[in-house]
């Protein structure tokens, strides 16, 4: 749920920045893919896409610390943590001795 909330946040930035301009940002549209597709794989228990929406969430976090509203900044802290706090979650494959 962590990842595909900020797909939809992205997604609905784009509608509203093509309802009122008539322009997208270029970084919505991929970033709502990229959110969903890890948000599908992560629900599938992939540890990948864990990987990948923790690296997406740090990048966007770093990306409003230094301009963006606190509102953002707590908002990305928040998505990072319940990502990380998903970690536990996935199984682990063990290497047999057989």
């Amino acid at each position: 749920m962590a990842l595909l909330a900020p797909s939809v946040v992205f997604a609905f930035n784009a509608y509203i920045s093509y309802r009122e301009r008539a322009v997208v940002e270029p970084y919505d549209i991929p970033s709502a893919i990229a959110f969903v597709i890890a948000a599908v794989f992560a629900w599938r228990r992939s540890l990948a896409a864990l990987v990948g929406g923790a690296i997406l969430c740090a990048i966007y976090l770093a990306s409003v610390v230094p301009s963006g509203p606190a509102v953002f900044i707590a908002y990305w802290i928040v998505a990072l943590l319940l990502v990380l706090q998903a970690f536990p979650l996935v199984p682990r494959r063990v290497p047999s001795a057989a």
